[in-house]
């Protein structure tokens, strides 16, 4: 029988696994009001534990955002943009990914790779069939690129 992961040691694994990061990411305090604009009018709307629920939290955890009792980690940051709730270009607000520092910069282009459905939908379907992913990309893409 698998042994299944509990909530919190998924959630442990994925903020590890998401994107090499630090495990206090300091730029993410600033993309708050960006979580906070999108949760006030689902919040005025009821809509809060349905999010909650599809987000796969805890409505009181939403509610911490919008009181601003909780930061932004890569992990929540994650989930927003991969359930397709804040896209990375809401969270940029118009500004220029290379204006950026270099880990912020690191974070969002990898999380922009997350965002892209066709291209998970291609590379899974590469990975499922055995297909040496990275090879094919070195392959189609000179190096000095």
């Amino acid at each position: 029988m698998k042994k299944r992961l509990t909530r919190g040691a998924k959630r442990d694994l994925m903020s590890t696994m998401i994107i090499n990061g630090k495990e206090k990411d300091e730029f993410l305090h600033k993309y708050l009001p960006v979580i906070q604009d999108f949760l006030a009018p689902v919040k005025k709307a009821k809509g809060l534990g349905r999010l909650a629920e599809r987000l796969g939290y805890n409505q009181s955890r939403l509610s911490q955002f919008i009181a601003g009792n909780r930061q932004p980690s890569r992990y929540y940051v994650l989930k927003f943009v991969k359930g397709g709730h804040i896209s990375v270009k809401q969270f940029l607000q118009g500004k220029n990914i290379d204006d950026l520092d270099n880990d912020e910069q690191e974070f969002w282009r990898e999380v922009m790779i997350l965002e892209d459905k066709d291209l998970m939908f291609w590379l899974k379907k590469a990975q499922a069939n055995h297909l040496n992913i990275i090879g094919l990309i070195k392959a189609a893409i000179p190096e000095e690129a």
